[in-house]
């Protein structure tokens, strides 16, 4: 009798496959895999309106934001837009906002079950509510490819009546109205004022009577189109138009369409993990960012387009300290660079107010960022003096906060913009894409001049005066400005050798700026150490080499440095020293309670698993990050923001199967001990696109695909092992070594395989 495979080794087997056949097998795969995952409700949330992040159902296609709460006889859909925000004139006034949503009243469905799953694959709030006499089923979904929320609303067993109320949020400033016209009624939000930086105005326009009776047999469809000023001039006729025009036949289309997309969006990479747990946060995370992260030139901010009231924690602004950049650093990776897409549009639009507020209030050249934007050029600003008095009065020196009335947050902290570089600086190392480079060039040039500008000469070595480590404002207390003169910042030293290292590399790509490289290998040469200190006969880093600010006392990795030091900055990872990767361990260890690092466990984990940090430590770390913080809809709450969580799961799994660093790809280089686990077309340094598997700790054969024809640089998955590698566009060689060295040209496809 032959000997049959183990599960994991079929599933191996049926992955190598597949690779050689991506287009065939990707889709059926990626199904296989993530129609698994669903979030059940037996209740409806509380929390409802929500100040943070929601923990009700949640979907959306990328712009329209969708959750529901309330009852079974008063189901409530709330609806937002990732561009519905108020652009006010200070922090207090500005950020998005609710646009308002549709009831859903069946009287009789008091006391009837509750239950509602929410499903990654082909997204869809699907509703049942049970009664001894009946039961009715609501499926809402948002089109993936048209500005439409749909209703699907079914009865079992007996009728029900059921009345819809179209509404909008009042208050905050806005101007409400409401109307109908030939089978469509329809509500209007705008903030109109003369005090708003832009206006912003939406519509929701329902198509269907407000009330019916729902008979069993006879479902009903109600169609809504959700529209702002902001998509086009004349969005509300639009929007009343695609409501009046939405039949069954526009309908059926649609969800045809919504599958399409969303089955196509799960085939463009996947990964399969033996620990399931991790697995479904992986694609639940990636569900977030695709349901939130999809209008080109409105991002989402800090929670997403699920808001619930008119103002959320920080405005739920773009938080350019980190809360920004975090949600899209797995996406690059996991190859859904088309999510990524609206991540620069509020930069560039602010560009020319970035470089007027760094003449402004520094006198220098370039651009100087602020920790909250938003988009179309808005900022985030501390209110006039009687708002600082209201806030403030009672923990301050009187008049200690004058000055920073209605002025931008820089909050002490001169690394914003930089900061904000790293994933520019990320997403054209993953494609190579050179129209890309093009697109942001203006912005990394203006980075660059600021601290071409910014930075001092001294004693042969380039340093940074008042920059701080964290932010620092009068919430601090009565001597909060004393908090102010971090000297040398490990933040802004580390970011600046990533991003003069890369502009020299970019002018080079482009045929641009030579007479500037020789200033910036100078800058790099002669920039200041890292700063470090010997604590206990142990080298460990510093926030700050000196200064008397917020971060001059913290010694030991935390969570911030991470960003500068190995992630989203790439100073250190696989292919550093031996000394440096140990000492980075050493901190690591240290972290005996993560909880306290909440707030970027995000940044952790991705970080540790690219210095090579204990896969097993770092699954129970994920895991029990996990079970203290996923929410209900499987959205991973942090002690701050929202969205920039997202990241954390994906991002370390991408890390533990494939990663370079130091021009060196590395294939599962820290995956726990005796699993098994795939990938297809992960995503990595030098727009490769590559497919791997490891069964029980041993590399299968793996597949890359060259998108640029750069040259890729491999440490051998088989130590020791010659490699047989088949090429779609050369013979088939063998290489051997440590490190394998392969040219390739653009579209070229690589099988590696061990030989025996």
């Amino acid at each position: 009798m032959g000997r049959t495979l183990p599960f994991w080794s079929l599933a191996i087997l049926l992955f190598v496959l597949a690779s050689a056949c991506p287009a065939a097998d990707a889709f059926s795969e990626s199904q296989r895999i993530v129609s698994q995952y669903k979030a059940v409700f037996a209740s409806p949330s509380k929390r409802l309106p929500a100040f943070h992040a929601v923990d009700s159902p949640i979907t959306g296609n990328g712009d329209i934001g969708l959750t529901l709460n309330g009852p079974p006889e008063r189901q409530r859909y709330w609806i937002s837009k990732c561009d519905f925000w108020k652009s006010g004139p200070s922090f207090k006034q500005c950020g998005p906002s609710l646009i308002g949503g549709i009831d859903v009243c069946i009287d009789s469905l008091k006391d009837a079950s509750y239950h509602v799953e929410q499903t990654l694959y082909e997204p869809v709030l699907a509703s049942k509510f049970e009664t001894p006499k009946g039961s009715v089923t609501i499926n809402a979904w948002v089109s993936a490819t048209d500005s439409l929320v749909v209703l699907e609303l079914a009865a079992h067993d007996a009728p029900f009546r059921v009345q819809l109320d179209l509404w909008t949020k009042d208050g905050y400033g806005s101007e409400t109205a409401k109307g109908s016209a030939a089978e469509v009624t329809w509500a209007t939000r705008k903030f109109v004022s003369s005090d708003l930086l832009f206006p912003t105005e939406a519509i929701i326009a329902l198509r269907n009577p407000s009330g019916f009776t729902l008979e069993p047999g006879k479902p009903v469809t109600v169609v809504a189109a959700v529209m702002t000023n902001h998509d086009v001039k004349s969005y509300e006729t639009l929007a009343v138009e695609k409501a009046r025009h939405a039949t069954m036949d526009e309908v059926v289309r649609l969800r045809a369409e919504h599958r399409k997309w969303w089955q196509s969006f799960w085939a463009e990479s996947y990964v399969e993990l033996q620990d399931k747990l991790l697995e479904k946060h992986y694609y639940a995370s990636h569900y977030v960012m695709a349901c939130c992260s999809r209008n080109p030139k409105f991002p989402p901010g800090l929670y997403g387009n699920w808001i619930t009231l008119d103002r959320t924690a920080w405005s739920g602004d773009i938080h350019l300290n980190y809360n920004h950049q975090a949600p899209f650093w797995a996406l690059y990776s996991s190859n859904h660079i088309g999510l990524t897409e609206c991540y620069d549009a509020p930069l560039l639009e602010q560009l020319e107010g970035f470089q007027r507020d760094a003449r402004t209030f520094l006198n220098k050249k370039g651009a100087y960022a602020s920790v909250g934007i938003g988009p179309k050029g808005l900022i985030c600003r501390f209110p006039d003096k009687a708002g600082l008095d209201q806030a403030y009065k009672a923990k301050c020196n009187p008049g200690s906060y004058d000055d920073l009335a209605g002025q931008p947050m820089f909050l002490g902290q001169k690394s914003n913009a930089l900061f904000a570089a790293m994933n520019m600086i990320l997403r054209y190392e993953y494609t190579y894409d050179i129209n890309y480079l093009r697109k942001v060039y203006p912005y990394l040039t203006a980075v660059a001049d600021f601290w071409e500008d910014y930075l001092v000469l001294e004693n042969g070595r380039y340093v940074i005066h008042d920059d701080s480590y964290g932010e620092v404002g009068p919430w601090e207390g009565k001597d909060w400005k004393k908090l102010y003169g971090d000297f040398n910042p490990i933040l802004s030293l580390g970011f600046l050798r990533v991003f003069f290292t890369s502009m020299i590399a970019y002018s080079k790509d482009l045929d641009r700026d030579a007479d500037k490289r020789a200033k910036w290998h100078d800058m790099l040469d002669r920039l200041s150490d890292l700063p470090v200190v010997v604590e206990n006969g142990r080298k460990r880093f510093r926030a700050c080499e000196g200064g008397s600010g917020s971060g001059s006392k913290i010694v030991g990795l935390d969570w911030m440095m991470m960003h500068s030091l190995v992630f989203p900055a790439k100073n250190f990872g696989l292919s550093s020293d031996a000394s440096s990767l140990a000492m980075i361990h050493e901190d690591i260890k240290s972290w005996n309670d993560w909880s306290r690092h909440d707030d970027n466990f995000q940044g952790l984990l991705i970080g540790a698993a690219r210095v090579g940090y204990d896969p097993d430590v770092l699954v129970a770390r994920a895991k029990a990050v996990i079970a203290k913080r996923s929410l209900p809809n499987l959205w991973i709450r942090s002690g701050g923001g929202g969205i920039e969580t997202c990241s954390g799961i994906p991002g370390m799994i991408n890390e533990m199967m494939l990663q370079s660093h130091g021009g060196v790809m590395r294939i599962f280089p820290v995956f726990p001990r005796g699993q098994s686990g795939s990938f297809h077309r992960l995503r990595t340094f030098g727009a490769f696109l590559v497919s791997g598997a490891i069964d029980k700790g041993v590399v299968q054969p793996i597949v890359i695909e060259s998108e640029k024809g750069q040259p890729c640089v491999l440490q051998n998955p088989w130590p020791g092992k010659t490699v047989v590698v088949s090429s779609s566009k050369a013979q088939t060689r063998e290489i051997s070594g440590d490190v394998l060295r392969l040219p390739t040209v653009e579209g070229e496809r690589l099988t590696l395989t061990p030989q025996e």
